[in-house]
Order: C-alpha cells, then structure tokens, then sequence
C-alpha cells in the first residue's frame, strides 16, 4: 500500500501471511496455545462434587460429569442422547422444572446405591442473542448432611422449649406441695408427734430435690437461649459459703464439711449463681464419696482472685472420661453404687464459671478423690 518493496515487481504480502500463518499454526500445534478450554473442562466440570447434567431443548442429555454418573450408578455412555423423563420419570417436580425455560431451584430425594439422600437441584436456562433458548443446565448438591443437621436443630429447639414449658409448669404444683408439707410440719409440732416430724422431712428433703431439678433444667433453657440473667454485686464470700454449706448438710447429714481460708475475702459476683455452683460442688462431692464423711471447702488468694476448691475423699474420675465431665447430661457410672442425677449439675456450673471470668477445673486420682475448684475476681 505504500509502495515500499525491495524489488519493483515483487509483492511483499502473500508472503506476510504465509509467515504469519506458520507461526500460528506452529503455536496451535506446538504451544498448544488455545487448549485452556479442554483443560478447564476437565479440571472444572468433570472434577465437581456435584452432579451435573446439560440438556438441548428437546430435554435431551447432551452432556454429563463424573459425579452425576455415580449418583445414578449409570455410565455416561447410557445417558447421552437420552430423554430426562427416563431418568426422573418418578420425580414430576423435577420434570416440571425442566420443562420451564427459566431458572428454578428445589429440593428433591434421590436413592443411592442403598442411601436415601437429599439434592438441591438447579435448573439454570441456556440461551443466546442468536438462537434464544438452547437448553439448560442441571446441577445436583448433596445437602442430605445439611438437612441431618438441620432436622437435629429443629428436633433440638423443640425439645428446649418442651423442657422450657414442662419446668415452668411443674413449678406451680410443687410449689403448693411445699406450702402443704410446711403446714402438715406445723400440725406435726403442736401434736407432738415424732413420726409425723420424721416423715416430713424427708418429704420435704424430696420436694427441695425436685425444685433444685426444675430450677436446673430451666436454666439450660436459659442458656441455650441466651436468656441466662446475672446480677453482680460485691459480698464476702463467707455469706454463700455458709448458706450453701448449711443447705447441703441438712440434706446429706453424714457429711461434714470442713472450712478453710478466709471466709472475709470480698469477691463481686453473682451471689445466688455462686451459690448455685458452691452447692453443685458440695452436692456431688457427697455423692461420689459415699463412703467417707469428710469433705474438705478451701478458700485461697491468687494475685487478684479468689480460688474456692471442694475436694473429697471418694472413687475418684478415671483421666479417660474427665474431658466428658462437663457436658450437658453426662454423668460417670460406677458398678458399685447407684449415683442419681441427669448430669447437668457441672455443665450449668462451668456455664456460671464462664460468666464470671474462669473455668471450673479438676484435680483427681482415682480411687483416692477429687478436687473441684473455680476463680472469682475479688471486690475493689
């Protein structure tokens, strides 16, 4: 075009081309320059962990990967060309999706091999300027553990607020039983009767079980829901020490509980949580050491917190389930003796010691006993 050659009647251009063309065709054949598609393909689709499916516009299978072929336990070969009715014939919704040019999503249930599991299925339309719809694509997730996890959620949140409901309402009958046992209590004085007084209390040791049992039960509902309510105040710890020590020998007599440290060190805390926990501990100390009647409530300073332990004397807590100890309802068995409880007592503990700032933790040799101990921050 410009009129620039080397030689008059020689055209550069042909030449050019011819130049041109090899170096393409030795990068095509070569360098395989243009192989990303084959590769993408074969590292993207046929690599999936879902199962997928391409379809024309007549519903035909034109295309399938690896995944989809072991989910319907069929080769390749035996579906392309295929009509999807004959696969899924038994599952309309899924027929109905593909008969709608628009992108659908919906759960369905599929055997395999002997499993039955749970897809979510999405049906995603193909179309161009040109031709406009040329089919869809099929993609099937195996959400079976999801929707497990799911249905446990669901099973569980029920059975919270059962346990929630069950609690709240049982309290009202126990409370009118106590009032009954106190008066039946008060008749038994003025008559003088010691068989009366007797049975009475126990009566009324049975009934204080059952309420501390509701009042525990409703606050793992609590916690769960994340309703669990705390009202810190500063106190000597003395004041809670004493009150729970008090409760737990009225109820377990054989024991007796021995004090040490410094029952005027001031701590801020939950006051009625504490308590909750000191008893928790004092409790279990008395029934797992049914054998002795000691049981020692130390009370020391670390830097600034206050360190309470309650040891015992018992069987002691084999290393191998002293990681379970703390979880909801998990209780240790031993074969000699019947241990009452659901094993809720420490997990709604460890969830107070959590509140305020520690840990409960455990110390303890089996066969000579346990120490259960927590912190707490101390007051000014």
């Amino acid at each position: 075009m410009a009129g620039l050659s080397p030689h008059k009647y020689i055209d550069p251009t042909p030449y050019t081309f011819i130049i041109t063309g090899l170096v393409i065709g030795f990068g095509l054949l070569r360098l395989q320059l243009f192989d990303v598609v084959p590769i993408a393909r074969e590292k993207v689709i046929e690599a999936m962990q879902e199962g997928l499916l391409v379809l024309d516009k007549q519903n035909r299978i034109i295309d399938v990967n690896p995944e989809m072929e072991k989910i319907l336990n069929t080769a390749s070969q035996g579906m392309i060309g295929g009509s999807i009715t004959t696969l899924f014939g038994h599952i309309p919704e899924l027929i109905n999706a593909t008969l709608k040019n628009e992108n659908i999503t919906l759960e369905i249930n599929l055997v395999v091999g002997d499993k039955a599991k749970v897809f979510n299925l999405t049906s995603t339309a193909l179309s161009d300027i040109k031709h406009g719809y040329t089919g869809k694509i099929l993609l099937f997730t195996d959400i079976t553990e999801l929707y497990a996890k799911e249905a446990i959620r669901q099973m569980m949140l029920k059975k919270d607020e059962f346990m929630s409901i069950a609690s709240h309402e049982l309290k009202t009958p126990i409370t009118s039983m106590k009032g009954y046992l106190q008066i039946i209590d008060k008749i038994s004085q003025k008559e003088e009767n010691p068989a009366y007084k007797h049975f009475v209390s126990k009566a009324n040791k049975q009934v204080d079980k059952v309420v501390r049992l509701i009042s525990d039960l409703l606050d793992i509902s609590r916690i769960q829901a994340g309703k669990m309510e705390y009202n810190f105040t500063e106190f000597e710890i003395g004041e809670v020490v004493q009150e729970s020590i008090t409760f737990s020998e009225y109820n377990s007599p054989t024991h007796k509980i021995e004090i040490k440290g410094d029952l005027s060190l001031r701590v801020k805390a939950d006051k009625n949580r504490i308590e909750q926990v000191i008893c928790n501990l004092l409790s279990n100390a008395v029934k797992y050491a049914p054998n002795t009647d000691k049981i020692i409530l130390e009370i020391s300073k670390i830097e600034n917190r206050l360190k309470l332990s309650v040891t015992d004397f018992g069987f002691g807590i084999p290393k191998d389930k002293q990681e379970n100890l703390f979880k909801k309802f998990s209780r240790i068995e031993n074969s000699d003796y019947h241990i009452s409880g659901l094993g809720i007592g420490l997990f709604l503990s460890q969830e107070i010691a959590n509140r305020h700032g520690g840990n409960i933790e455990l110390e303890s040799e089996e066969g000579k006993g346990s120490t259960f101990y927590f912190t707490l921050a101390l007051a000014g």
